[in-house]
């Protein structure tokens, strides 16, 4: 089975926040009961996120904004296949 994920999260301040960092766990792994097949995060600064897995295992990206911004905006989309012996 295909899963196809879309997901938008927009944060929002009354007053421009001059610096703020986003710690996303956001990203899949393909294991034995998922491949991941395409995944995408779009949002401001996410080309210079730093990278790394927690400990736990999970994919996840720091993201800093270093420019006044009264709106930030996550969205994620992309494809996991089921794997078959457990539908």
């Amino acid at each position: 089975m295909l899963i196809r994920v879309f997901h938008e999260t927009a944060y929002a301040h009354e007053f421009a926040a001059g610096y703020a960092i986003q710690h996303l766990l956001l990203t899949p792994v393909s294991g034995p009961f998922q491949n991941v097949l395409d995944w995408q995060i779009d949002a401001r600064g996410m080309a210079n996120a730093a990278r790394f897995l927690d400990g736990f295992g999970n994919i996840a990206h720091l993201v800093n904004q270093t420019r006044p911004l009264a709106e930030f905006k996550v969205t994620v989309h992309g494809i996991v296949r089921q794997a078959s012996h457990y539908a």
